[in-house]
């Protein structure tokens, strides 16, 4: 799967962890300027298959607002501010989400107990 990894996260974690996906960082892509809606947008247009980034504040835009269906999943971590936190327990969970099909869903908090979007 085409995966793009939020320039809020770091990127070297990912691309090893998540060895047989095609892994890019938002800076090789020159997406790290683009923000939340705008960022998925892009992306989503770009064919990425999932969005993992650690900002529980992107959106969840309706298709009312002039979004196609279906939307870019978003998969949030929640690793804090500090962008040497490790991060390596979230990685094999992102992995396991999108290995087993639960991308279905547009918004995937990680560390929810129900893996759920925001209120």
């Amino acid at each position: 799967m085409k995966v793009l990894i939020d320039a809020n996260l770091p990127r070297r974690a990912f691309v090893h962890g998540l060895e047989g996906h095609d892994v890019r960082p938002a800076q090789w892509e020159g997406l790290a300027e683009y923000e939340n809606g705008d960022l998925q947008m892009e992306a989503e247009r770009r064919g990425f298959g999932v969005l993992v980034t650690k900002d529980e504040d992107m959106p969840v835009e309706e298709a009312s607002q002039g979004r196609p269906d279906p939307r870019l999943p978003v998969i949030v971590l929640p690793v804090g501010n500090d962008m040497a936190c490790p991060v390596g327990t979230g990685i094999p969970e992102v992995r396991r989400i999108i290995e087993t099909g639960q991308l279905s869903k547009e918004y995937v908090r990680i560390g929810s107990p129900a893996h759920s979007p925001p209120p």
